[in-house]
């Protein structure tokens, strides 16, 4: 393995380092993906909690069918009270790109791409020419041995100053269906797991003997709670 080492070229000890600082950070972002993602659906599953806290402290939801039925509409009433947001936001990016694309084709005759490097969002930020990346052989693979050449530096153009508006608000819509899906799909896990808990018949993780809860409530929700009753006076 040492001798081996020894007749690489510095050039392919460079691509050695190189694949090997790559793997690292695959594994780092990924990692951070996934803490990123578990993180966010674990807040956003306790939010059913709030808004079952209600109806489970006042004893309204006595068994597990009405306490999913329940659940399940206030988290899609949730979801579509989010979604109609985002749903209005995509109808102003998209009016506003209705009308850029009427100015700049009938006004300025200028062909229109949002996305493009000449009159679109890219013209803010590095492009690199990837199609023609450099490359080296390395035991038999071709790999990429440098960084792809720079096409594109940051420059403000003027015909594009509706695409620095609409690509935003497409990304902020897009970004925001995702979370709001993802936020839909993390009440949903957690309200089968709260049906589990809360009406499971096993009774190891509870506490038999609590009936406070219960005393608090019993007007509410018409249970008979064990209580001390003073003897009443024998009638003479």
């Amino acid at each position: 393995m040492i001798n081996l080492l020894l007749k690489l070229s510095e050039t392919d000890k460079r691509l050695i380092l190189a694949i090997f600082l790559i793997v690292i950070l695959l594994f780092l972002i990924v990692g951070l993906i996934y803490d990123s993602f578990a993180h966010i659906m674990d807040k956003q599953g306790k939010k059913i909690d709030a808004l079952m806290s209600l109806p489970i402290a006042s004893g309204l939801i006595m068994g597990r069918k009405q306490f999913k039925k329940i659940a399940h509409y206030k988290n899609d009433v949730q979801f579509y009270k989010t979604f109609s947001r985002i749903i209005a936001l995509l109808a102003v990016a998209g009016v506003l790109h209705l009308i850029y694309f009427l100015v700049m084709e009938y006004v300025f005759i200028i062909p229109l791409n949002i996305w493009g490097t000449e009159t679109g969002f890219a013209t803010i930020l590095y492009t690199f020419d990837w199609a023609n990346i450099p490359t080296a052989s390395f035991f038999g693979l071709t790999l990429p041995n440098d960084w792809p050449a720079i096409i594109n530096r940051p420059h403000f153009v003027l015909e594009a100053i509706g695409s620095y508006v609409v690509v935003p608000l497409y990304v902020i819509c897009m970004f925001g269906g995702f979370m709001t899906i993802l936020a839909y799909l993390s009440r949903t896990i957690r309200i089968y797991k709260l049906a589990n808990s809360l009406f499971s018949s096993d009774l190891s993780n509870k506490r038999i003997h609590d009936f406070s809860a219960l005393e608090q409530n019993k007007n509410v929700s018409g249970i008979n709670v064990p209580q001390d009753v003073a003897p009443s006076p024998d009638k003479k």
